[in-house]
C-alpha cells in the first residue's frame, strides 16, 4: 500500500514537473516577442528571465495550484493521456533539429543576422507551422487525460489562451524579418 501511494504521489510530481516545463515555454516567448528591442540589446538578461520564468513556474504548479481531481481519469484515458504526453517530446525534438539549435533557441529571433531568412517547410514545418507548440497543446490535453486534475485542467486552458497569442507575435516578428506576410 505505501509503495502505491510513493509511486502515485512520484506521477504526480512528475506531470507537475512536465506541466511547469510546458507552461515556461509561450510564457518565455509572449515576453520575447513583447519586448523585443529590449532584448536585443541586453540577451543574457533574456535567459536570466527565462530560467526565473521556469524556477516560477515549478513552484506554481508544485506548491499553488491545488491537486484536487477533477475526474478520476479510466485505466483507458490514462493510457491514451500519457501517449499524448509521450509524443510531444519527439515532436519538439523534430522540430529543433529541423530548425537547428540557433534558430530553435530564439538565437534567430535575438540576432536574425546571424541565421537564414527564409522560412521553414521541411520536417515537421511542411505539416503545421509551428509544430513545437502543438506538441505542447498535446502534451498538456495528456496531463488532462492521465491526471484529472485541477493542475492539469488549468495548464490546457492557460496553453488554449497564450499560445494563440504567441503564435501571432512569432509571426509578426517573421513577417517583418522576411518582409512579407507569412500566414493566409
Amino acid at each position: 500500500m505505501a509503495v502505491a501511494i510513493a509511486s502515485t504521489v512520484a506521477l504526480q510530481n512528475i506531470m507537475r514537473f512536465i506541466a511547469a516545463i510546458i507552461a515556461t515555454i509561450p510564457l518565455f516567448h509572449f515576453w520575447l516577442h513583447a519586448l523585443l528591442p529590449w532584448w536585443r540589446r541586453f540577451p543574457l538578461v533574456l535567459y536570466v528571465w527565462g530560467l526565473g520564468l521556469g524556477i516560477f513556474s515549478i513552484v506554481f504548479f508544485e506548491w499553488i495550484v491545488p491537486s484536487s481531481q477533477i475526474f478520476q481519469p479510466s485505466s483507458s484515458l490514462k493510457i491514451l493521456g500519457w501517449l499524448f504526453v509521450l509524443v510531444s517530446p519527439p515532436v519538439a525534438l523534430w522540430s529543433i533539429s529541423t530548425l537547428g539549435v540557433k534558430r530553435f533557441f530564439v538565437w534567430g529571433v535575438l540576432q536574425p543576422e546571424s541565421v537564414s531568412n527564409t522560412r521553414e517547410e521541411s520536417g515537421p514545418f511542411r505539416y503545421l507551422p509551428h509544430p513545437a507548440y502543438i506538441s505542447y497543446l498535446l502534451a498538456a490535453i495528456g496531463l488532462v487525460l492521465a491526471s484529472g486534475q485541477v493542475f492539469a485542467l488549468a495548464l490546457l486552458i492557460y496553453m488554449l489562451i497564450v499560445t494563440p497569442i504567441v503564435i501571432w507575435l512569432e509571426e509578426k516578428e517573421l513577417e517583418t524579418r522576411f518582409k512579407k506576410p507569412i500566414l493566409k
